[in-house]
């Protein structure tokens, strides 16, 4: 046999080893898919496993199927995600206004921002188009604060630290009492604007959570920041992974309940010193830390655009 019919061979048996390959793949989605499917017959209130389904459905690309999912789901009072689905199938279709009325529903069943990136992004691509339904939604409704929490939540992605806080505001106000924290910690973005950042520590978003790098006595971690706890944690795992380390000792431990940490370093010279971390057996965290805690290093902004806690004095 020639080189050439050598070479021919070979192509087409990686085209038919690559063909196999996808058809494989499609098969474990279509099983997949199938066993969501089964689930959600013997549930068929489960919202959440509804919203895996059609997100299943669409990674498939029977879009015809998800929408009739999505709009059984809508019938049943279910939103959320599924607003969410809604606004996904607008965007591949270029109703960018229909993916910005969507994306304004979803947040308006207490679906926000910061845990669903494509809010924001729908919010960009229409040049505001999901804030201003919101702001219009937020008026109409005098008891609803969703709509203002959501509109707040975009306000600090944009940078408009004072914005958002005259959103939050009105949000307590109107009942979300466990904004008080992230309240107080934009309370004073206006009168720090003159004063000098000494710091700007980094964060990351995983889905609802703020996270911090720092060094537990040496031991580098990363640390949920909560604006709404009221006092510092840590979860059983993490107390008996640093006990038998020996990053603490049992004489750190107060009255079996709380663990005094000698330094909590977030680089750049902000160190916290003798920190209480109040012991959560249950924790998904490893250590979760409070506003009032980071406050000791000075006033603490939230830069949500940069991505970052800004340490002023």
């Amino acid at each position: 046999m020639d080189k050439g019919k050598i070479v021919i061979l070979l192509m087409m048996c990686l085209l038919m080893a690559a063909g196999m390959g996808h058809a494989a793949s499609s098969l474990v989605d279509a099983k997949r898919t199938a066993g969501i499917e089964k689930k959600l017959k013997r549930n068929p209130g489960d919202m959440s496993l509804r919203c895996e389904y059609v997100g299943a459905l669409l990674s498939q690309g029977d879009t015809a199927r998800a929408e009739e999912v999505l709009d059984y789901g809508m019938r049943l009072g279910e939103a959320g995600c599924l607003y969410i689905h809604r606004a996904r199938i607008a965007m591949d279709r270029k109703r960018l206004t229909q993916a910005a009325a969507c994306c304004a529903s979803a947040v308006g069943t207490g679906l926000l921002p910061d845990e669903e990136p494509l809010i924001l992004l729908v919010d960009s691509m229409t040049r505001g188009g999901v804030a201003a339904r919101l702001d219009k939604d937020g008026k109409a409704n005098k008891s609803d604060y969703y709509a203002l929490k959501g509109l707040g939540q975009i306000r600090l992605h944009d940078g408009d630290t004072l914005a958002a806080l005259q959103c939050y505001q009105e949000a307590y106000r109107r009942g979300d009492t466990l904004l008080v924290g992230l309240i107080d910690s934009l309370k004073g973005a206006e009168s720090v604007q003159s004063d000098s950042v000494v710091a700007r520590i980094e964060f990351t978003r995983t889905y609802k959570k703020m996270e911090v790098t720092c060094k537990l006595n040496g031991l580098k971690i990363k640390a949920e920041v909560d604006t709404a706890a009221t006092e510092s944690s840590i979860s059983g795992v993490e107390t008996q992974f640093i006990l038998k380390n020996e990053y603490v000792s049992k004489g750190d431990i107060v009255d079996n309940s709380v663990l005094i940490v000698r330094e909590l370093d977030f680089g750049e010279g902000m160190l916290l010193r003798d920190v209480r971390l109040h012991h959560k057996r249950n924790q998904e965290s490893p250590v979760v830390l409070c506003l009032a805690d980071l406050r000791r290093l000075g006033n603490v902004v939230i830069n949500e655009r940069e991505k970052v806690l800004e340490v002023r004095r």
